[in-house]
């Protein structure tokens, strides 16, 4: 089930969370291919958040994607959730206990990979019946971290045969390339 240009809403929501509409972010450093969904931004113009969201969610444009990305976080990696140490390190575990309130509590992380599968590292899962089991899984291979998305699954174990298989399908088609310039530099 793609969801194609909906992830886009993603990046609405966090821009209406950390940004003004009167706000004026410089284009980013984007090339799209002439294939890609753009307003045509040109390097170095300038433009308000309202219209680069106008752009991202009636265009669906990549490069106001992009720049809206740059222009709230400082950066495209900065401005994916995944690389909060918070967040990655919560979803990564076991389980978690829970020290304040009345008692102590502690919950086991529903997204049963995370306890049973060494290089899956997250992300979130859900259930309810009318979208059955679904769950955005991560796993970390050979320095290349890759998000799943399934829906729809009769079961928790159709879930995360799923994730798996789509991981491990996936990790195949990637390779981590070092160039001098990101020599060194984590992640």
């Amino acid at each position: 089930r793609p969801i194609a240009s909906t992830t886009k809403l993603m990046t609405a929501l966090l821009t209406l969370e950390r940004a003004k509409l009167s706000d004026v972010y410089t284009a980013a450093d984007y090339q799209p291919s002439p294939a890609e969904s753009q307003i045509g931004l040109e390097r170095g113009e300038r433009m308000s958040v309202r219209d680069l969201m106008r752009g991202l969610l009636v265009e669906s444009a990549n490069d106001a994607a992009v720049t809206l990305a740059e222009g709230v976080s400082g950066s495209r990696k900065a401005f994916v959730l995944r690389t909060n140490h918070f967040f990655r390190t919560t979803v990564d575990r076991p389980s978690v206990r829970l020290t304040t309130g009345n008692h102590p509590r502690t919950f086991d992380n529903r997204n049963t990979l995370v306890r049973n599968t060494s290089w899956v590292n997250g992300v979130k899962s859900g259930h309810t019946s009318q979208a059955g089991y679904v769950l955005v899984g991560s796993g970390l291979r050979n320095h290349i971290q890759l998000v799943s998305a399934v829906l729809g699954t009769p079961s928790v174990a159709a879930r995360d045969a799923a994730t798996k298989t789509l991981l491990e399908k996936n990790f195949q088609k990637f390779q981590r390339i070092t160039t001098p310039a990101t020599r060194g530099v984590g992640g």
